[in-house]
């Protein structure tokens, strides 16, 4: 309760809780699909220990250093705060999504909603 729609809630992992929010509905302003896809990724940074719910983790990826680019010309404009550059492997473009950044922005740390 009084929370922003895109917090999902808590968990417990191993003696440890971490908030749990829906990464797509935090940057789109929509709610993601349910899907047997989703992932929850914990993130531990500095301080900061969350779950992000992920439509899907492909596992690890491994890229050329000179298949990135810094510059992504048709990046949404609600994920470039967060993104540094991409990898463009297979014709497919692959952003570097800096959760530092997430975990250093006021919006996403105050989950409250202010009455």
């Amino acid at each position: 309760p009084n929370t922003q729609p895109w917090v999902v809630g808590l968990s417990n992992i191993r003696g440890r809780l971490l908030s749990v929010s829906d990464l797509a509905h935090y940057i789109s302003g929509q709610k993601s699909q349910n899907t047997r896809t989703q992932k929850v990724m914990c993130i531990s940074h500095n301080d900061h220990y969350v779950g992000l719910v992920v439509d899907q983790v492909l596992g690890i990826q491994h890229f050329n250093k000179k298949s990135f680019f810094s510059k992504h010309p048709s990046l949404d404009k609600n994920l470039q705060e967060y993104c540094q550059g991409y990898f463009q492997q297979h014709n497919q473009q692959w952003n570097v999504f800096l959760f530092s950044q997430l975990l250093k922005n006021p919006k996403y740390l105050n989950a409250s909603i202010n009455f």
